[in-house]
């Protein structure tokens, strides 16, 4: 129970960074503990606990996303601006980081899962590139090819967005 409470809210938000649906998130957050109290005898680090939860947690997302074959479908939300505010420079500044937030969001959301996995265990839950690769059963090398590809096809992705200014190239 102190684990549920202890992780909850992280688990729930990576769920919902990655399918941006509510209610799908509390079935994957549900999902993923069930999982975890499960197999938590296999845990050998205590330390280590929140990210074997957060990797429990985008395995079972993915895992939902695939059967709900669903995995292309999610967007950004809107950007709404209000033009009133946007007279002073230091407003404007908080809405192009908070566009670029959202595009970064979208753009991660449709690469493939490999990609994705590699981004959010390194960059969000600040895994090394060894312990990425125990997590997802694969070799260092593995890894970092996949964060080398991943950051290419990122940065494909929202220059393409940037320079056609269409939200229809996501």
């Amino acid at each position: 129970k102190l684990i549920f409470e202890m992780f909850y809210q992280k688990v729930y938000q990576r769920a919902f960074f990655m399918t941006r649906n509510p209610h799908l998130s509390q079935d994957i957050t549900q999902e993923t503990f069930i999982k975890a109290f499960k197999n938590l005898h296999k845990v050998e680090d205590g330390k280590k606990i929140e990210s074997w939860l957060i990797t429990i947690t985008i395995r079972t997302t993915i895992d939902f996303l695939r059967k709900e074959k669903r995995w292309n479908d999610f967007t950004a939300g809107d950007v709404y601006i209000d033009e009133t505010v946007m007279k002073d420079s230091i407003v404007e500044l908080q809405v192009e980081q908070r566009f670029m937030k959202s595009l970064l969001q979208s753009s991660i959301s449709i690469l493939k899962p490999e990609y994705k996995d590699v981004l959010l265990l390194k960059y969000d839950c600040g895994l090394k590139d060894k312990e990425i690769a125990l997590a997802l059963e694969v070799n260092v090398g593995t890894v970092k090819s996949r964060i080398h590809r991943s950051k290419l096809k990122l940065k494909a992705i929202m220059e393409s967005y940037l320079e056609d200014g269409k939200e229809g190239s996501l």
